[in-house]
């Protein structure tokens, strides 16, 4: 009977069998380390808000970082922005008044700047937004959701002109 030696394995199979564990030992540290305190966060992020909801608030404090809230507690009214940062590097900050209907849903706000272009945003101007929709409404006259001025519910809008009507003074 002879005997048949076998065949030496290959040192490179064991290389690569490593390799691979190691890469599989890799991942899962890494799920453990980041993936898994992520979802947690996010977790308890979610649970806050709607723990937050729950107790009757609509908004975040962190969502009043850039925009204005698009809801906010029944009978506030007004909130304003001043300054309000702008968007554009080279352009000053400006005042900002957001308003709210009774059930407390944005209706519009009023920018006073022009945004560094006059010839297409007036200072100051207003912007309108149907609270049912939350749709921002456009000027029929011109077509744009600009329109020139202060926000109809604005309370520094200027009265009008119109003193009632005009009395003839008799003559003597």
């Amino acid at each position: 009977m002879s005997s048949v030696e076998p065949k030496p394995r290959s040192r490179k199979l064991y290389v690569l069998w490593a390799i691979a564990l190691t890469l599989l030992l890799a991942l899962g540290l890494f799920s453990w380390l980041v993936v898994v305190p992520v979802m947690g966060v996010r977790s308890a992020l979610e649970e806050a808000s709607q723990r937050r909801k729950r107790q009757g608030y609509t908004v975040m404090p962190t969502d009043l970082k850039r925009k204005a809230p698009t809801e906010v507690a029944p009978g506030t009214r007004e909130t304003t922005d001043n300054p309000k940062p702008s968007s554009k590097p080279n352009e000053k900050p400006y005042k900002r008044k957001n308003f709210y209907d009774e059930h407390g849903r944005n209706t519009g706000r009023t920018d006073e700047t022009d945004h560094g272009r006059p010839e297409d945003h007036p200072n100051p101007h207003h912007h309108r937004r149907n609270p049912a929709t939350g749709e921002w409404e456009r000027d029929p006259d011109t077509g744009k959701k600009i329109w020139p001025g202060r926000h109809p519910d604005d309370p520094e809008n200027e009265p009008p002109d119109d003193d009632g009507p005009t009395v003839p003074v008799p003559s003597s």
